[in-house]
């Protein structure tokens, strides 16, 4: 069984490849995603949306990563930098027009069985629309 670092060091290298199916393969049916703003999305289905939404309105690579995993090995916390294209407004948005951003990004993973079943994200959305806006 891999532990929830392995699961998720492969879940981000496939984000990093633009490998959504395999994303998708890593989480649970029923996974729960936290984003930093908005309601939780409940289910791989509008976890695959979001993930095409957010390829339209961003080119993002993900890098610099630091991995810290809970004894028990259900639970990894993820440092990393993302480094942006920003392509596509959304509603209540900057305009885009190609601006570059990086940002530091911190997410939390619990697994259970090898498969993701809660992904919480967390960055500093000022930062962002202070990057964005420039």
């Amino acid at each position: 069984m891999r532990t929830a670092r392995e699961v998720a060091e492969t879940y981000y290298n496939a984000f990093n490849l633009g490998d959504y199916p395999k994303m998708i393969s890593l989480v649970a049916e029923d996974v729960r995603h936290e984003p930093n703003q908005g309601l939780p999305r409940m289910g791989k289905a509008l976890l695959s949306e979001f993930l095409q939404s957010n390829d339209a309105a961003y080119s993002e690579q993900l890098s610099d990563f630091t991995f810290l995993e809970e004894a028990n090995g259900r639970k990894v916390a993820a440092d990393f930098l993302v480094t942006g294209i920003y392509k596509l407004a959304g509603e209540g948005m900057p305009p885009a027009n190609g601006q570059v951003y990086k940002l530091r990004v911190v997410a939390v993973l619990d697994v259970q069985d090898g498969l993701i079943t809660t992904i919480r994200t967390y960055y500093n959305l000022e930062e962002w629309l202070r990057l964005v806006s420039a």
